[in-house]
């Protein structure tokens, strides 16, 4: 029983059941949440992971989108990608720009002149699931299709989890290689080339926010401190309510995210997950402990200590190996750790009632 019990819990970490789900996100989509929220109990390791190295030469701009028509929206990205010539590294626009416009012929001279005027444009796009494991790119308008070279191309996914909160960022849309996020297309710009940066081993980018955050400006407050663009690479995206997400440090608009990503490969630094393999030791040798202090006679408030102290030494890995930005699930052997107290306390109760009811029995007859 007791192998039986581990083989459970090794199993459950190794597929991570306590997970649930994670919904793949287009920011500006809303999706439903599943009714578990275990990672939320794990975000105060944020508080000991730290931050990244600062982002002095990122800009974020938001464009209002609530509300106003693609030819509103087409034109301050128009203008926006005007007043950052001669000034701006490059910009990124993280803007779904799906529909079809009259502005299009004009957004495609200034996606086509961006790199003979020294700016070059990255724009994001969307994504279609057409299957559990095929996701396709979503199409640019026939009017933007041939404006922008490929690489220049970006996916702008995030992972929602069941509890709403958005902590990673795939770096590929379900492994593909072409489909790259639009942070990896800007780090790697910033950088040189895709082969200077160090990627997550599972693909799945886990950021970290810069210290000092990152500087963010709405376009209409650009036009009298123009001069903020020099040097600067800029990030465009939506201030509509309807993109903000929900986030381990607070509420962000979803362009903020990009640009936590970004700083992250940039710097080489993010949160690091140890591989649910690695908890199968932990759990059979927490549960040995018990099995061990059962066997030598130990009660239930003796099992009850040992287990609170099995589970306060687990939190403290966890907690030292948050402090070197790693992520250990502690889930799966907190879990495993009290239901067998409990059946052990509970066994150990039942045993001691019998024997006093067999003497009992005994003393009568």
């Amino acid at each position: 029983m007791f192998c039986l019990y581990c083989l459970f819990f090794t199993i459950a970490a190794e597929t991570d059941v306590l997970t649930w789900r994670r919904n793949l996100l287009g920011y500006e989509e809303q999706t439903p949440h599943a009714f578990l929220g275990f990672n939320r109990l794990g975000d105060w390791r944020y508080s000991l992971f730290g931050k990244v190295r600062a982002a002095h030469d990122l800009l974020i701009v938001t464009v209002p989108t609530a509300g106003r028509s693609r030819e509103a929206i087409r034109f301050d990205v128009i203008r926006l990608a005007r007043m950052a010539v001669d000034e701006a590294r490059g910009m990124a626009i993280d803007l779904r720009l799906i529909q079809p416009s009259l502005l299009d012929p004009l957004l495609c001279d200034t996606l086509r002149n961006s790199a003979t005027q020294r700016l070059p444009i990255f724009l994001g796009y969307g994504h279609k699931e057409l299957s559990h494991d095929l996701v396709a790119r979503e199409a640019l308008p026939p009017g933007l299709q041939d404006c922008i070279p490929l690489e220049n191309l970006g996916h702008i996914a995030g992972y929602e989890e069941e509890d709403g909160r958005v902590r990673m960022v795939p770096m590929f849309l379900k492994g593909d290689r072409q489909l790259q996020a639009l942070s990896l297309r800007v780090a790697s710009f910033l950088v040189g080339s895709v082969g200077n940066l160090k990627l997550p081993e599972n693909g799945l980018l886990q950021p970290l926010q810069p210290r000092g955050g990152i500087l963010i400006e709405p376009l209409k407050s650009l036009e009298a401190k123009k001069d903020i663009l020099r040097d600067q690479f800029v990030l465009v995206g939506s201030s509509s309510p309807g993109d903000r997400h929900d986030t381990p440090y607070h509420s962000v608009q979803g362009v903020v995210i990009h640009a936590w990503a970004v700083q992250a490969l940039r710097t080489g630094q993010w949160v690091r997950r140890i591989s649910p393999f690695w908890s199968f030791p932990g759990i059979w040798l927490l549960c040995y402990v018990l099995i061990v202090v059962w066997v030598r006679g130990g009660g239930p408030r003796r099992l009850i200590i040992w287990a609170t102290g099995l589970s306060f030494m687990v939190m403290g890995g966890v907690a030292l190996a948050a402090l070197c930005k790693v992520w250990i699930e502690a889930s799966y052997p907190l879990a495993a750790i009290w239901p067998l107290a409990c059946v052990l306390a509970f066994s150990r109760r039942s045993r001691k009632l019998l024997a006093a009811v067999e003497v009992r029995g005994k003393a009568k007859g």
